[in-house]
């Protein structure tokens, strides 16, 4: 079987490293790893020259398809016609890939955000344009099948997923709580939070004593850097780092990860850090409080500067709690967003249509 997966910008398997890697170009990714190891052949057709390198496994099974468009429209016209015979499956990896015009081959897709949730009544647009066009819609939010429950038939849900050999579990007890690191992990924009983690991090040094850092990785916003420095936050910049090379360490290396994500389909970043057995602080949001379960595997909380700072500093005072959010989150993560579950989901989906 070969599977044809359609984004705007792919992952090149490369020894190099140019471009943050985020979001749904790490879930193809490992997805299409999970896949060629049971022996499919993986095509990936997408937009322009976007290539985002990263040190990876080679994998010459991959064939990746590059078309040149000047927008996403006139690539979502042309996409079709690359598409091998041989494909019994192509899939929309980016939602927004949608074909232009009918196509003679069997079309699924995966929703990687809320954005079709977060009307106050379900969104006409998914119900009428997305939905007749696709046989299956994968959603990772399940929050998906209630709003659209009368049509929820073509919709099945599929967990996120973590490589759990790659953020491996570490028992690293936290340091002494006036130097703990704070991790920002998300790209720093706007809907991710980071100005809510800055303003938590100088509240929690302005106000409970605390003398650590705060680490944001990724590509350094100067925006944020700019704002950071105006209220003279303890942070530490770390710019771009390899989602498969640096994260894990840097996870491993943190007494607690910040999620404060206005909205979040299923946070990959949060269930990296559980993986790794770091306890996470994170959004009351959709999506995010599904995954994370308050008091039990981590924190979630409402955007609130005074009740995360006193969150935080409550859970260092009780490590018991903090010991017990290591253990249940990394098992949560081992039973419920394993790799290979979420691959023989895909199989089997694809399969049904057959």
């Amino acid at each position: 079987m070969r599977i044809t997966f359609i984004t705007d910008s792919f992952v090149e398997f490369s020894k190099s490293s140019c471009k943050y890697l985020f979001g749904s170009s790490i879930y193809l990714n490992d997805l299409a790893k999970n896949l060629i190891s049971r022996g499919y052949c993986v095509t990936v057709i997408q937009m322009d020259s976007k290539i985002i390198k990263i040190q990876r496994d080679n994998i010459d099974s991959v064939s990746v398809v590059t078309i040149p468009a000047e927008s996403l429209d006139v690539f979502n016209t042309q996409w079709s016609k690359y598409v091998s015979f041989d494909s019994t499956i192509v899939h929309l990896n980016n939602i927004d890939c949608l074909p232009v015009k009918p196509v003679d081959f069997k079309l699924t897709g995966t929703v990687h955000t809320n954005t079709f949730m977060l009307k106050k009544h379900p969104n006409d647009f998914f119900k009428n344009f997305v939905l007749p066009k696709l046989s299956k819609i994968v959603v990772v939010n399940g929050d998906y099948l209630q709003v659209f429950r009368d049509v929820s038939d073509k919709i099945i849900k599929v967990n996120n997923f973590v490589d759990t050999g790659l953020f491996e579990y570490s028992v690293n007890k936290p340091r002494a709580w006036k130097h703990w690191k704070l991790v920002f992990p998300s790209r720093q924009v706007v809907d991710k939070g980071v100005f809510f983690a800055i303003d938590l991090a100088v509240h929690l040094r302005g106000n409970f004593g605390w003398c650590g850092k705060l680490l944001l990785a990724g590509e350094i916003n100067p925006v944020v850097y700019e704002y950071a420095q105006h209220v003279s936050a303890p942070c530490e910049f770390l710019g771009y780092q390899d989602h498969y090379c640096d994260m894990p360490s840097i996870y491993t290396d943190s007494d607690i990860i910040l999620v404060p994500s206005f909205s979040e389909a299923c946070g990959l970043v949060a269930l990296e850090a559980m993986s790794t057995g770091r306890p996470v602080i994170a959004n009351n949001t959709s999506g995010i409080n599904k995954v994370i379960l308050d008091g039990v595997s981590g924190i979630t909380a409402s955007l609130d500067i005074p009740t995360w700072s006193r969150a935080v500093s409550n859970l260092a005072q009780d490590l018991k709690c903090y010991f017990n959010f290591q253990e249940t989150g990394r098992r949560i993560v081992e039973q419920d967003y394993d790799i290979d579950k979420c691959t023989e989901a895909y199989i089997s989906m694809w399969n049904s249509l057959n």
